[in-house]
């Protein structure tokens, strides 16, 4: 029966995480669908400047990540006081990572760029994109910090909700600003940017008035900055450190798998980035409940329930293998439809097609690691031993492979697949690690 509550109490806190995730990803899908409609180079350009708001994303979600680890530990023990310290610690360290991806967006546009295209059209377009919507780094990195915050108390609505509400925003004003409807300036891939800004923004207001509004335990005041013990602070470098290195050096490694597919054509490029838009919207099953999963193992093991907490993580395990091969047979059947929502020339459609099958194989294995990586290891502690699989899979296999790949002029299918391969190795390595119960931790216990 212990096991049946935790589980309910998983889904109950995964299940606004799956939806938060799916409209997020939907934000990013909005935005490239509208702008495949304008031109594939306008896709392309947006596609190549958003590699750098992935790899600040990827960063402050390891920073919040590394945040949810002590919070929910603290919350199983019941220490509000230091809840609130994390938070504050975590606000700090966001505002810096944005601050400094903002300067780079704004005053380096071109320089960032030219790395990814030679194209001069999308050049030119994903400067104006990049430069507009780094206005709004500094809000996302924020948001992270209480969207992990919230869901390490076991509330995952409200970071919900305000997805939901920023996505409509975003929608309804791509329609305006991209397309001119109703006598606004059409501005194309401008209008993309400046709706992204205006609905993150508001994304961040909405969930600071209502943490207010319900008085959570996660309301940070101003005195809180500034009452942070050596020891805290120690252990939240200590623990998020290697989460933000392990997110950030991943995300670097991704955006190399991007630079490796671009030296082989923007048709390649669009297909790349579409068929990663797909899997984003399917893995957000899994890694929602990874999150979910991080937040219930890191309260038992507050708790001092290590036992159940290692119960909980097999069972799921099983139940999330067995449901992303439903999915990837669905992915199979449905690869025609998936392609043919983008408006992509045929040789790019055909392209996309076959790397949705390749996908749907790969994706067993990326969720087996998103629920180590993410859910078990992470709501143990195990912050470090993770990154180093991370990214030693991801460095010494992923990257050197997709560049070899590339310079040698593979095609882009067996590049795909070149790329897709680390997480096949990965996943041996995660389940070893997990069989020596190395991943649990109590980081808390110690800390008064």
């Amino acid at each position: 029966m212990k096991n049946k509550a935790l589980i309910r109490k998983t889904v109950i806190i995964g299940i606004p995480i799956i939806i938060q995730n799916i409209v997020t990803s939907s934000l990013h899908l909005v935005d490239n669908l509208m702008l495949s409609h304008l031109s594939e180079n306008a896709f392309a350009s947006a596609a190549l400047a958003n590699q750098v708001s992935f790899l600040l994303i990827l960063s402050v979600f390891g920073l919040g990540t590394g945040s949810g680890v002590l919070i929910a530990q603290f919350y199983g023990k019941k220490d509000e006081k230091n809840i609130r310290k994390t938070i504050s610690i975590g606000v700090a360290f966001a505002f810096i990572i944005g601050l400094l991806f903002t300067v780079l967006s704004v005053f380096f546009p071109e320089v960032i760029l030219k790395i990814f295209s030679k194209d001069s059209d999308v050049i030119t377009k994903g400067t104006s994109y990049l430069r507009i919507s780094a206005i709004c780094f500094i809000p996302i990195a924020i948001t992270y910090i209480f969207t992990a915050a919230s869901r390490s108390i076991g509330n995952s609505k409200i970071s919900m909700y305000s997805s939901i509400i920023a996505v409509v925003l975003n929608v309804i004003l791509n329609w305006l600003l991209i397309f001119g409807n109703m006598g606004f300036p059409k501005l194309g891939i401008v209008g993309a940017a400046i709706a992204t800004v205006i609905s993150r923004f508001f994304e961040l207001i909405f969930i600071l008035v209502i943490i207010k509004k319900l008085k959570l335990s996660i309301l940070v005041k101003v005195r809180d900055f500034f009452d942070v013990s050596k020891q805290l602070l120690k252990r939240y470098i200590s623990i998020s450190l290697p989460v933000v290195t392990n997110e950030f050096m991943w995300a670097l490694g991704h955006v190399i798998f991007v630079f490796a597919v671009s030296r082989l054509g923007t048709s390649f490029v669009s297909a790349y980035n579409a068929v990663g838009i797909v899997v984003n919207v399917i893995i957000n099953l899994g890694f929602g409940m990874s999150l979910a999963l991080a937040t219930v193992i890191g309260n038992l093991i507050g708790e001092g329930r290590q036992r159940e907490a290692k119960e909980i993580s097999v069972q799921f395990f099983v139940y999330s293998t067995v449901a992303t091969i439903f999915i990837s047979l669905g992915i199979v059947f449905l690869a025609d439809t998936i392609a043919g929502i983008f408006e992509f020339s045929v040789a790019t459609y055909e392209l996309m097609k076959k790397m949705l099958y390749i996908m749907s194989v790969m994706i067993i294995f990326y969720n087996f690691n998103t629920i180590y990586v993410v859910g078990i290891s992470r709501g143990g502690g195990d912050t470090k031993a993770t990154m180093y699989i991370e990214i030693l899979t991801i460095w010494l296999i992923g990257v050197p492979l997709s560049l070899l790949g590339s310079y040698m002029g593979v095609s882009p299918i067996w590049l795909y697949l070149i790329i897709s391969f680390e997480e096949f190795i990965k996943a041996f390595i995660c389940l070893y690690r997990f069989k020596s119960d190395k991943w649990i931790n109590n980081v808390v216990s110690d800390i008064v």
